[in-house]
């Protein structure tokens, strides 16, 4: 509760492995598998009786806490190599009729389920995160990570989840570097969820990169520097939370992914057909990140033309360039003739947040943009309480049936 009222969402981390302590072992141990994890019962969330018993318990432990918002569904995907081997083995059996390779390839989405159920109906929106997922889960509301931590992966996982309409969220847990962190969080910002999860550092990575001084609280010397480029890359994207609001309406409405790999927008074009280095973000939005060590890279431009996102300049599409990128900036490009919402940003997003819109207009501006307009916490959207706020031609036109105070002020617009 406390935190809730500092502007702050909980998220509890947790795996479905249900321990013999537990109030509900014994009873859920009659729909779970034949081999335990830990010591805990594996429930069959393909049977109603399980899934039942495990909401109920959920509902009483988390879901009627105030100030609770989401889950991280930990450990169950499956890793058998490379480490010291969890989970339950392929040979297990389900009484529901599944054996332990099928249920490997259904635990992640079917506990997903499972969590998500008693949140509708409680009318509550939520976002988590999970460690195995597939295609068929594209509709639930959770982003899957994992425990691969290279700047490479970060960055190819971006690309290419959005093959399947998922969503892949890199953790940023510790850096080499201040020029390692900022890469980093680069790659990270424009994510479905931005993670940073420090969470064996006393101090947060930009007070101090080395972890054994981090953990005896000492400050590096240039920790304020680094924390004034930091915080300004969190204002960046705090700055596009609006444009972004409206990437993830079209994945609900359409099942178009918010991030994914250029081939799905140019799929006539055989240079993005390889390309797992630039995703976009949206419909209009292209990032090309940097890696560590290297302050240039080759940026691919699709057809069209495109302005770079910070001092405008235009670049013809159909060709790739090397382009220059300072350690502090993320690379983003602009689809011409355009127009983009840039909002003044928020240090956090509360229930009665107001967002103080620019409107960039790039090129002739033809392409109009549309936000979407709610109570940012329920499904009363499907109802029909919603607005759309529709920028084109210099004008905001706003219409739909919600009725609650604004969430956007559109204020000047501006040529680039």
């Amino acid at each position: 509760k406390t935190m809730s009222e500092m502007g702050m969402h909980v998220s509890a981390w947790e795996h479905c492995f249900t321990h013999p302590t537990s109030p509900v072992f014994e009873e859920i141990s009659r729909y779970s598998g034949d081999f335990k994890v830990w010591e805990g019962a594996v429930p069959d969330f393909t049977l109603p009786e399980a899934r039942e018993i495990f909401q109920r318990q959920q509902t009483e432990s988390l879901f009627s806490m105030e100030g609770f918002d989401c889950v991280k569904l930990d450990e169950c995907d499956h890793q058998p190599e490379g480490r010291p081997y969890w989970s339950f083995p392929e040979s297990s059996l389900f009484p529901g009729g599944m054996d332990g390779e099928q249920m490997h390839s259904l635990i992640g989405p079917l506990y997903q389920q499972t969590m998500t159920e008693p949140l509708e109906k409680q009318n509550r929106r939520t976002w988590g995160l999970v460690r195995e997922t597939h295609a068929l889960a594209a509709p639930l509301p959770y982003s899957v990570y994992s425990d691969s931590y290279t700047q490479d992966c970060y960055l190819r996982g971006m690309a290419n989840t959005g093959f399947c309409g998922q969503m892949w969220v890199p953790e940023l847990r510790e850096a080499s570097s201040p020029e390692d962190l900022y890469r980093r969080i680069q790659i990270c910002l424009l994510g479905s969820i931005m993670v940073v999860n420090c969470w064996y550092l006393k101090l947060p990575p930009w007070d101090q990169i080395a972890t054994e001084p981090n953990r005896r609280y000492e400050l590096m010397p240039e920790h304020e520097q680094v924390t004034k480029v930091v915080k300004g890359l969190f204002e960046l994207r705090m700055s596009l939370v609006p444009y972004l609001y409206t990437a993830f309406a079209e994945y609900a409405r359409k099942g178009i992914p918010p991030v994914r790999a250029l081939v799905m927008d140019w799929p006539g074009d055989p240079n993005t057909y390889g390309l797992d280095t630039q995703f976009m973000a949206g419909d209009r939005l292209m990032v090309c990140p940097c890696l560590t060590g290297k302050s240039a890279r080759e940026v691919y431009f699709p057809a069209g033309t495109w302005a770079d996102f910070y001092t405008g300049e235009r670049f013809e599409g159909g060709a790739a360039r090397e382009i220059t990128t300072p350690i502090e900036r993320l690379a983003i490009y602009v689809k011409d003739d355009c127009v983009l919402p840039v909002a003044k940003p928020l240090s956090h997003v509360a229930k009665d947040s107001v967002f103080e819109i620019t409107v960039r207009r790039y090129g002739n501006g033809a392409l109009p943009f549309t936000l979407y307009e709610d109570d940012g916490e329920t499904f009363n959207y499907r109802k029909g309480e919603q607005n759309t706020l529709l920028l084109s031609g210099g004008k905001a036109l706003r219409k739909g049936g919600y009725t609650g105070a604004p969430r956007y002020i559109v204020g000047e617009w501006i040529d680039v």
